[in-house]
């Protein structure tokens, strides 16, 4: 959505003096015949209410001031760089125009050379140098200041689209999700084996999966069996058999997590 204070401090020479029926200015929809859609957080903060065709913005700054925007000319740009979209890395620019309900985007590859250059198609990113982007699907595309908008919001995200492609790593985000949903499926699967296995049955396990490698995840399969052997070796005077039927009954994902519980 908008970023309503900067709006409002843009627009500055816009603002006209408002004597409103009351103080609070999330309380005016009544008196504006509008609905609030942005209440102001505190007393620097702008109230924002929606008028159809136009946004009012409602401040404190030497007097109460109104700020009216008609919703055609107000644009919602956004430039980001996608590292891992479907087809390949690229950087997309996505437009939407609230007042029309038209929205558009326009996505551009990326790559690194070898000398670490970041090339946008067939430009370089470190030209500065906004490529073409025909938005042919926007009835607005040829409007003067949605063009001016577009460039402005452009120039604003370079320093930080430079940034985020030179520090990116092929795969990088996505391994971090995966390891991200891992850890959240050992923390729910710990915490029933924590209910499944008190302190002495844990001790026991430790004890005798302590010289066994888990090197890959389909080692863990079959806990029981390595267990087993190990009471049967070292202590065949002790009663195991209900925590063997505890392990037998565990799932793959189960097993799994026992062993990264009992070797952190």
């Amino acid at each position: 959505m908008y970023d309503w204070n900067t709006l409002w401090h843009t627009h500055q020479g816009y603002r006209t003096g408002y004597a409103a029926g009351q103080e609070d200015i999330n309380q005016l929809a009544g008196e504006l015949n509008a609905q609030l859609v942005k209440p102001a957080a505190h007393q620097s903060d702008v109230a924002v209410y929606d008028q159809g065709d136009q946004f009012l913005l409602l401040g404190h700054d030497h007097g109460l001031q109104l700020l009216s925007l008609a919703k055609h000319a107000l644009y919602d740009i956004q430039v980001r760089f996608l590292p891992d979209s479907a087809a390949e890395p690229c950087v997309e620019v996505h437009v939407r125009n609230l007042a029309t309900q038209e929205e558009d985007s326009w996505r551009a590859p990326v790559r690194r050379d070898e000398q670490g250059q970041v090339w946008l198609g067939k430009r370089l990113l470190a030209e500065g140098t906004m490529p073409p982007m025909p938005f042919d699907g926007l009835s607005f595309t040829d409007n003067a200041r949605f063009r001016d908008l577009l460039y402005s919001a452009w120039q604003h995200a370079l320093p930080r689209l430079t940034q985020e492609i030179s520090g990116w790593r092929p795969g990088a985000a996505i391994a971090a999700r995966s390891q991200a949903r891992y850890q959240a499926l050992m923390r729910f699967e710990q915490a029933r084996l924590a209910l499944r296995f008190g302190d002495t049955a844990r001790q026991r396990l430790s004890l005798a999966l302590a010289d066994s490698d888990f090197d890959e995840a389909s080692d863990c399969r079959g806990l029981w069996l390595h267990v087993e052997k190990w009471w049967l070796d070292h202590a065949p005077e002790e009663d195991m058999s209900e925590l063997i039927a505890a392990l037998r009954a565990l799932d793959y994902a189960g097993e799994i997590a026992l062993v990264e519980w009992l070797k952190k």
